[in-house]
């Protein structure tokens, strides 16, 4: 079978089972995992750990859906091996990838549709908080030719991870306030 057609066989859960068989230990092992690689690439000095980390996991997930073996160093040696060799290749950014929308899995499981549907919906409530430039910077960041936009907007693309990196670090903030205070919305369901 060919690599690609091996990728495209394994879900989201799929690559989730290389940490822990078990989904809800699976994702705990895997905030884990990008804690430590943040850690690392701080260590390392990295001009942006976040990023580095997400790349990190995006380059072992991608050879792990190639059908990579790595049972000699295990998941979490494996992981910081990719870690090294971004810092050894003095990695700046992440290669341009658009998104194909034909490509995603939109096959929900049973239990996870549910936390993909709140979890959407309190981005879009966060992101509706960020001022509309700011918005729709992010959106686009993610969406788009990151490339273009940073000529357009006549910065670097370092510069412009960093903006990136400060619209994540509300969102984050707003996504703890929110865990720390109840919702309007559930005290009102509360008094019914």
């Amino acid at each position: 079978m060919s690599q690609v057609g091996h990728s495209q066989l394994l879900s989201t859960h799929d690559l989730l089972a290389v940490l822990d068989p078990d989904p809800v230990r699976a994702e705990a092992r895997y905030d884990e995992l990008r804690s430590q690689l943040v850690r690392f690439f701080e260590w390392q000095r990295h001009a942006d750990p976040e990023d580095a980390a997400q790349e990190t996991l995006a380059r072992g997930f991608r050879r792990v859906a190639g059908g990579v073996d790595m049972s000699a160093s295990g998941v979490h040696g494996y992981f910081f091996g990719i870690a090294r060799n971004l810092v050894k290749e003095g990695w700046k950014g992440r290669r341009e990838e658009l998104l194909d929308p034909d490509a995603w899995d939109r096959t929900p499981s049973s239990g996870r549709h549910v936390e993909q549907v709140e979890a959407r919906l309190a981005l879009t409530r966060y992101l509706s908080k960020l001022r509309a430039s700011e918005r729709r910077l992010i959106v686009r960041y993610y969406t788009g030719d990151r490339d273009a936009l940073s000529r357009e907007l006549g910065i670097t693309a370092g510069n412009l991870r960093v903006i990136v990196h400060r619209i994540r670090q509300k969102i984050e903030e707003r996504r703890k306030e929110a865990t720390v205070q109840p919702s309007r919305d559930a005290r009102w369901d509360e008094t019914k």
